[in-house]
């Protein structure tokens, strides 16, 4: 049922949250890290299903490693539990390696927007080149221009999500990854990396996006 284990930080104690003097970090899972002797040491454990979580959470096994372990610890472990993510759009997502488990940081904003460029670019140079060809063959060299666009941008779709999205991850993978420590709160860091935030920017911007689409259609119209 464990389908990912590993080990997500190793935080000097001068990093962690002293609360005598009043200082502290945001670690990587979000969660206020606790001052001891040592290290703080983030683990990160994934499962099939809540189910397996169950089993694991009651196991012997995990019960015999948790009394081993106790001696060891300065304070008391610290167990929580995230059944789902929160996403930050519906595309960045999509740039994960096909067969890897999803990264607790996604991907840089910046990097999921050259990489995107350069699936479309090589898709649209193979369409351009290619597509009238087989337009002839299909017979739709003379089909109304609507019909082929949506031809145009279902093959150009369908190239880039099963053909270029999963070789640029290939080919890139280690690059896009984010790392724990790159987490950026100045701007336009932030914003590269993260994207907007603001709910009213963004709806601003789609105002104006598909409001201009609209006017420009009436136009034409």
């Amino acid at each position: 049922g464990l389908i990912d284990n590993r080990k997500s930080a190793v935080l000097p104690t001068a990093n962690t949250l002293d609360e005598e003097r009043g200082e502290s970090i945001i670690v990587a899972d979000g969660t206020n890290a606790s001052r001891s002797d040592g290290l703080l040491h983030i683990v990160y454990l994934t499962f099939e299903s809540v189910d397996r979580l169950n089993d694991w959470m009651s196991s012997s096994r995990r019960r015999r490693l948790i009394k081993a372990l106790k001696p060891l610890l300065a304070e008391p472990d610290v167990v929580q539990i995230q059944k789902s993510r929160m996403l930050p759009d519906a595309f960045t997502d999509l740039l994960v390696r096909q067969g890897d488990c999803v990264p607790t940081l996604q991907p840089k904003k910046w990097k999921v927007f050259w990489l995107t460029l350069l699936g479309l670019f090589f898709t649209q140079m193979w369409i351009g080149a290619v597509l009238p060809h087989y337009f002839d063959i299909w017979k739709l060299d003379g089909a109304h221009q609507r019909l082929q666009g949506f031809v145009s941008v279902a093959i150009s779709t369908f190239l880039n999500s099963y053909v270029m999205t999963p070789l640029l991850l290939l080919l890139f993978d280690n690059w896009i990854r984010r790392k724990e420590n790159e987490i950026y709160t100045r701007e336009p860091w932030r914003t590269l990396s993260d994207g907007i935030t603001n709910i009213w920017i963004k709806a601003l911007m789609s105002i104006a996006m598909y409001g201009g689409f609209v006017i420009a259609w009436i136009l034409n119209n």
